[in-house]
């Protein structure tokens, strides 16, 4: 078995789905940075400090974590690559809740988010993966073994 360090890593252009979808994962982040720079004007003109200032703060913590994954996104989409290369796929699983996104683990790359097909995958096998870096989506995994 190979050791984890000599797997090569080469690059591959994004594909057009890829940039949209890296592109509209951006959209939540500027939707509430814009609806609270438009709303705290109003809460300041019309409330009292102590509204002004939970208003800010609930407003800064949504846009920290909003912010930080438009980064990601965005990261990898003014890079315009996507990464390639082995891994051993270990399992994936489908989140609870909103959103009921799929993630898989792999050995070296650990969790990213599956946005391709999952039905040829085999536990514990070798796979070619292509993924973006920062944002962690698992575009495109194909077993080799």
């Amino acid at each position: 078995m190979d050791s984890d360090h000599t797997l090569a890593i080469d690059r591959v252009a994004l594909t057009l789905r890829q940039k949209t979808r890296l592109f509209f994962n951006c959209v939540p982040a500027v939707t509430l940075a814009i609806g609270f720079a438009a709303l705290l004007p109003f809460i300041a003109a019309t409330g009292t400090s102590r509204q002004l200032v939970t208003a800010a703060g609930f407003g800064a913590i949504v846009l920290a974590l909003t912010g930080y994954e438009a980064l990601r996104n965005a990261r990898d989409l003014l890079s315009g690559v996507a990464f390639v290369r082995e891994d051993w796929y270990e399992c994936w699983w489908r989140s609870r809740g909103q959103g009921n996104h799929r993630y898989v683990r792999l050995r070296t790359l650990g969790r990213l988010r599956a946005a391709g097909d999952l039905s040829r995958v085999r536990e514990g096998k070798r796979h070619r993966v292509t993924y973006s870096e920062a944002s962690k989506i698992l575009w495109r995994i194909e077993p080799l073994e």
